[in-house]
């Protein structure tokens, strides 16, 4: 069994991947109506595909509506919490627990594969 740190350690990374994978979903919608090539666009949609199946695989509740609203809607997460009857700091929270689920979920995939 793996020490709890290293546990620990390894979501983090996960969270931090799929931060990092969330920031860029945007940048690859624009590049999806830009003139590139054609294989690079089949790539860019798969991977949003991709994204947005992993997102509302997600239970209903605040991380998927949160999620959606943010990268898929393109609202600010200040605008997602005006919408949402939340206040800026909870939308962050919510944010990074969507995360978390999404960490987990790939966790899953990874020990199941």
């Amino acid at each position: 069994m793996k020490p709890i740190n290293s546990e620990t350690n390894r979501k983090q990374e996960l969270i931090a991947k799929r931060l990092e994978q969330y920031r860029t979903y945007q940048t690859m919608l624009a590049l999806r109506d830009q003139p590139v090539r054609a294989s690079d666009r089949v790539l860019i949609g798969m991977r949003v595909r991709e994204i947005e199946r992993e997102v509302r695989a997600l239970p209903v509740g605040r991380e998927r509506l949160l999620l959606e609203l943010h990268y898929f809607e393109g609202h600010s997460i200040e605008r997602c919490a005006e919408l949402m009857y939340i206040s800026r700091a909870t939308a962050f929270r919510v944010r990074r627990r969507a995360f978390a689920l999404l960490a987990e979920n790939e966790q899953r995939r990874a020990i199941h594969a």
